[in-house]
């Protein structure tokens, strides 16, 4: 956040936004009671806990492997789908309350489109659900609220740092990440997607305004880079089919 807001020359932001994390680091270790109780959803947010020294640790999972739960059995209806995740970036609320602004919104659209264009009528987009007003995403079938479904029926999955592309990683399809000129301009999404990249060893493109072209889809991938995702930052019991709230309200029962 403070590199977008150098990189940008906002300076006044840069130097409130410094004052704003000391004064909520303070806030949360002076004035914040210590966590009674901790569900955590995979090894990496188990060994945070214990690194905060949480009295009581409750191996869950996030909410994303619940929808996975509830419609992983039901037929599939698989057409070949090419799924992209709309995110709406350019109205992100968690981008407002950080005073971010995604600038040249038509030249992102135009790249994405041009990208998008070049796999044909395979692609459908998967609707973000916080968009205001509903409507196919530049003039492609968009679908709304049946994201997680899509993936699911998806034989391939197009991103940028959705955490939605974690049903891609359910449901084992193979993922591009994309990333652009504009998105760079915003190093915490752009880095996201970097990481993301690594931990999955996927194909990412950096695409660059005119030079795209059709690429060659490869429909393969790292299971246990997958499987090592899922237990790190999803959930360390796969096969414990409970729901979450049930985790929870039991845990409570029994504290």
């Amino acid at each position: 956040l403070l590199k977008y807001f150098l990189k940008n020359k906002k300076y006044f932001k840069f130097f409130y936004k410094i004052i704003e994390k000391i004064f909520y680091k303070l806030i949360f270790l002076i004035v914040l009671p210590r966590v009674d109780i901790s569900f955590t959803s995979g090894r990496v947010g188990r060994k945070l806990a214990i690194l905060r020294k949480d009295k009581k640790i409750v191996q869950a999972h996030n909410l994303d492997f619940d929808n996975f739960l509830k419609i992983k059995n039901k037929k599939n209806n698989s057409k070949n789908l090419i799924v992209y995740i709309d995110q709406d970036i350019e109205n992100s609320i968690d981008f407002k309350m950080d005073g971010i602004e995604f600038y040249n919104v038509q030249k992102f659209n135009k790249t994405i489109l041009r990208f998008l264009s070049s796999y044909g009528s395979k692609v459908v987009i998967a609707g973000n659900n916080r968009r205001k007003i509903k409507k196919n995403i530049f003039g492609i079938k968009t679908i709304y609220n049946k994201t997680d479904q899509l993936i699911k029926n998806s034989k391939l999955v197009i991103g940028h740092n959705s955490t939605a592309l974690q049903y891609a990683i359910l449901f084992k399809k193979p993922i591009i990440l994309l990333s652009t000129k504009e998105i760079q301009l915003i190093p915490t999404m752009h880095k996201n997607i970097l990481t993301l990249r690594k931990l999955l060893n996927c194909e990412y493109y950096f695409l660059k305004d005119n030079l795209i072209k059709k690429k060659k889809i490869n429909y393969k991938f790292n299971k246990k880079l997958y499987s090592k995702y899922i237990n790190n930052y999803i959930t360390e019991n796969p096969n414990d089919k409970r729901k979450f709230f049930y985790l929870i309200l039991n845990s409570l029962y029994l504290n």
